[in-house]
């Protein structure tokens, strides 16, 4: 908890990748939301080895706006480690991250930063609503929840969920492989961080293509195997063996997957 009286500072980490779109009003959203909520905040975003003119367009907002950050990384390395790098580079408090897309609504963020205040080191969010979603994404996210929920022990609804809020401590030293941004709350729970959910609305993405595709559904089912024998399983005899061979063969022997090229407008 934060010792201090005053209300505790907020990063909101983005990975992005070519999202020429949508990061310039999802940016002016957020400044309208964190600048009404009467803390320090920074935005960083991380563009994850874009092709488009996402950079460029970030890099134009940075000069007007030195609450903006931007982490560019070398190439383009997955939204896991994007969100990797903003975990570790992050000074606030609490670490809010969230799509690029708008499908996440900023004004949710005093929602789910009021719902870590109330005791919580990790939030979760519920896109409990998604019955227009088209049933080739809703149907594998809704399996994969289900054996998620039952295999890490770790009961919320929606890991798939981009949206999440947490303090700085339970994420500021976690090592992440593969597409392990899913499956955070189950690793911060296993070391004794404790998890809830709140629950939010779901809407379309504002511009740009989805970066959804039938070899995120089976990296992620393997990714979710990998979490649950480290975690809710680890005691079970010949896991520990298997955990390290798939950390070998799949997650490139357990180096980092990332490179920064240079970081945009920090101290």
């Amino acid at each position: 908890m934060n010792g201090s009286t005053e209300p505790g500072s907020i990063a909101v980490v983005i990975p992005s990748f070519n999202e020429e779109d949508n990061v310039e009003k999802l940016s002016h959203d957020l400044l309208d939301v964190l600048s009404g909520m009467g803390r320090q905040f920074e935005i960083i975003f991380v563009n994850d080895g874009s092709t488009d003119r996402t950079l460029p367009l970030l890099e134009g907002l940075i000069s007007d706006h030195p609450e903006i950050r931007v982490i560019d990384l070398e190439f383009n390395a997955g939204q896991t480690a994007a969100t990797l790098a903003g975990f570790h580079n992050a000074t606030g408090d609490i670490i809010v991250s969230m799509d690029s897309d708008l499908q996440h609504f900023p004004e949710d963020i005093p929602k789910i930063v009021q719902a870590v205040e109330t005791g919580f080191d990790c939030i979760g969010s519920w896109r409990y609503d998604r019955k227009t979603e088209r049933f080739g994404k809703r149907f594998p996210s809704k399996v994969s929840n289900i054996l998620a929920y039952h295999l890490t022990g770790t009961h919320i609804h929606d890991f798939g969920s981009g949206f999440k809020a947490y303090r700085r401590e339970c994420v500021k030293d976690i090592q992440l492989y593969g597409s392990f941004h899913r499956y955070i709350p189950a690793i911060i729970r296993d070391r004794g961080f404790t998890v809830s959910e709140i629950r939010i609305d779901w809407r379309e993405r504002y511009g740009g293509k989805t970066k959804y595709g039938s070899s995120r559904i089976l990296k992620g089912l393997r990714d979710l195997f990998f979490i649950s024998i480290t975690t809710r399983f680890k005691r079970v005899p010949g896991t520990q063996f298997l955990a390290k061979l798939m950390l070998k063969v799949n997650y490139d022997g357990g180096r980092p997957t990332y490179i920064v090229r240079n970081k945009i407008n920090f101290p």
